[in-house]
């Protein structure tokens, strides 16, 4: 077993408190949780730039993907700029500067696969840097297992902009897609809606097709944050959803992570 030199662990701990104290930490309660507030602060960094409306770099030089959150892009692969891209970025630009010190709060897995470091973001007086991009209709929430954390309050912050038409919800082009109007070049971040036409299990994943045109795949790993739902009984309904479009050979796939991307099913 290894043993951490007590030097590095009396750094360590002299830091994370440093760090905590910047920031007010304290136990979460009920009332912070409905706020967003921080369980705790992992870590306190300086920030260079706001890269887009939902990336920050720091003065270290790692790139930060806030969690649960998707704003529009500003280089779209296919698009170029979308819609509110730029409102996106300079929200996030009012809320931290370059040179503010921010809280970050990692969940369950700290990278992705672009090796930025993933975590809820806050001010120096703890404001969550994600639930008022939400508030303020400039993202939507994108939930990626296994970082759950903050799920119901980001929940909340988007449905209060979503019920005042703030932001992306007063743009027609952030309306949900119809599944038979998708064409392979419709890659990225979407909202889709379409019948279901045929529901199977193959392998540990459930396959779901939405009009011959989009392949929503829950794969076995996911299965466990659905609980008991019953995807047969899905068949011939109608359904809401958003994530990531992907080309996978000749089919357009959606993975879908989390029950939360289904906005509704009828």
């Amino acid at each position: 077993m290894a043993v951490r030199k007590k030097g590095a662990a009396g750094a360590f701990f002299i830091a994370l408190a440093i760090a905590a104290a910047a920031f007010g930490w304290r136990p979460q309660t009920d009332t912070a949780a409905s706020r967003c507030e921080p369980a705790r602060i992992d870590e306190a960094a300086a920030v260079k730039m706001v890269v887009d409306g939902d990336t920050l770099e720091l003065t270290d030089g790692r790139r930060v993907r806030l969690i649960g959150i998707n704003t529009p892009e500003l280089r779209h692969r296919d698009r170029g700029e979308e819609p509110l891209a730029r409102e996106a970025l300079e929200q996030l630009e009012r809320q931290v500067a370059p040179g503010d010190t921010v809280g970050l709060e990692y969940d369950r897995q700290r990278r992705d696969r672009y090796g930025r470091l993933l975590a809820h973001v806050y001010r120096s007086d703890r404001t969550n840097v994600q639930a008022e991009l939400l508030d303020a209709g400039y993202a939507f929430t994108l939930i990626v297992p296994p970082n759950l954390a903050h799920l119901g309050c980001y929940g909340k912050a988007e449905d209060s902009a979503r019920a005042d038409r703030r932001g992306i919800w007063r743009i027609p082009d952030f309306a949900p897609l119809r599944a038979v109007d998708l064409h392979r070049g419709d890659g990225g971040f979407k909202r889709v809606e379409g019948r279901i036409t045929r529901v199977r299990e193959r392998r540990n994943d459930i396959e779901i097709e939405l009009d011959g045109k989009l392949l929503l795949l829950v794969e076995g790993r996911d299965l466990k944050y659905f609980g008991h739902a019953d995807f047969s009984g899905w068949r011939d309904r109608t359904i809401t959803v958003r994530g990531y479009v992907i080309a996978r050979g000749r089919r357009l796939v959606m993975p879908l992570r989390h029950p939360e991307a289904v906005e509704d099913l009828n």
